[in-house]
């Protein structure tokens, strides 16, 4: 994967956001592909244990969204 900087996945029906993280994360050309999980659920360990870098709860302010996605666009 070149170029790629930003995608949003919508809900996914047959693969839930972890399982999704977990196989980006087991793909080398994926691994430093930065993931913030989105989630009504208040689950940020399963997040991070699948592999997202940062973690947001629903509801979220759009400005605090593109904060987080400029500082790992830029780590």
């Amino acid at each position: 994967v070149t170029g790629v900087q930003t995608c949003a996945l919508p809900i996914l029906p047959r693969v839930d956001g972890y399982q999704l993280i977990s196989w980006m994360r087991e793909r080398p050309e994926l691994l430093r592909v930065p993931v913030i999980a989105m989630s009504a659920r208040s689950d940020a360990a399963g997040a991070l244990r699948a592999g997202a870098n940062e973690f947001m709860g629903k509801p979220f302010a759009l400005a605090a969204v593109r904060a987080r996605v400029q500082e790992l666009l830029n780590a």
